[in-house]
């Protein structure tokens, strides 16, 4: 019979504990907005700390901050600062398809893009 409570107990709290809601989908548009703006300017930081691109800065943060601006709610919910790998996801929903390495990973040598 103990045995029997014990593993109700314990499945009653795996149950609790595994569909946790997540704070991020309840923040409001402008406060997800303002957090992922804030982490992609410190990726273009680090982008174009070793770039010779003039106006690097600028033209990133012109593309991706636009892209941003125009992406909807389900989009911005998919793109979690907090989350694991939050660098790839943020920079390649922001980015688009631009070709543009992840700051901070090696530069695999050019190869010709696919055909579309």
């Amino acid at each position: 019979m103990l045995i029997t409570r014990l593993f109700l107990i314990a499945a009653g709290m795996s149950l609790v504990s595994s569909h946790a809601i997540s704070i991020w989908e309840m923040l409001p548009t402008q406060e997800k907005m303002g957090q992922i703006m804030y982490f992609f300017v410190h990726l273009v930081n680090q982008n174009c700390a070793s770039s010779y691109t003039p106006d690097c800065h600028h033209v990133l943060l012109v593309r991706g901050l636009s892209a941003l601006v125009n992406m909807g709610e389900h989009t911005l919910n998919k793109l979690d600062p907090h989350q694991r790998d939050a660098q790839r996801v943020i920079w390649g929903a922001v980015m688009g398809d631009t070709w543009l390495p992840l700051p901070g990973t090696p530069t695999p040598p050019l190869l010709p893009r696919p055909p579309r």
